[in-house]
């Protein structure tokens, strides 16, 4: 909006995930090299994941100052959980290799956590909602170069992913 305000809208899909204190016994072995009917022990670990969408709306204003421009900007975000899962395994396992397609646990201690839609085959099903913003802020110096006046040197600094979900019984 004029020359020194951004306004903008868009969506997007999200997916992260996690997996923390895998046992090198998982890395060290390829699982199709093993024989069918060997075993290996691993240690705890666990992992995590989730996805979802946002609706975002960014909103930026550019100052000029004395000696270049500062700008000042945030994104508002709408967000809806799609699925989530996580995996704990709390103690010493042992992994028996059946079949290429299957494998036999013993002495195991595993727990798991899957979001509703995961569950009751509902995939694509929001699961709660939530909020978050983004911050920013850029200082720009040195010549101004092109049509729209874009400073030489920028430098930028963001705070990413402020914000919450708050998921629905069912998850």
């Amino acid at each position: 909006i004029g020359r020194d305000w951004r306004v903008g809208f868009g969506t997007r899909f999200r997916a992260v995930g996690d997996v923390e204190n895998v046992d090198t016994q998982l890395s060290f072995y390829p699982y199709d090299a093993l024989p069918e009917g060997s075993s290996i022990n691993i240690q705890p670990g666990n992992a995590q994941g989730a996805t979802w969408g946002e609706i975002n709306l960014h909103l930026a204003k550019r100052f000029i100052t004395n000696d270049g421009e500062l700008g000042v900007g945030v994104n508002l975000k709408y967000i809806r959980p799609l699925s989530g899962a996580r995996l704990l395994v709390s103690g010493e396992t042992t992994i028996t290799k059946i079949n290429r397609g299957s494998v036999g646990l013993a002495n195991s201690d595993i727990q798991a956590a899957l979001s509703g839609d995961l569950i009751d085959n509902d995939l694509g099903r929001f699961t709660g909602q939530g909020i978050g913003v983004d911050l920013g802020v850029t200082y720009g110096t040195g010549d101004l170069i092109g049509p729209n006046d874009i400073p030489q040197l920028t430098f930028g600094l963001a705070v990413l992913d402020i914000g919450g979900i708050r998921f629905d019984e069912t998850s």
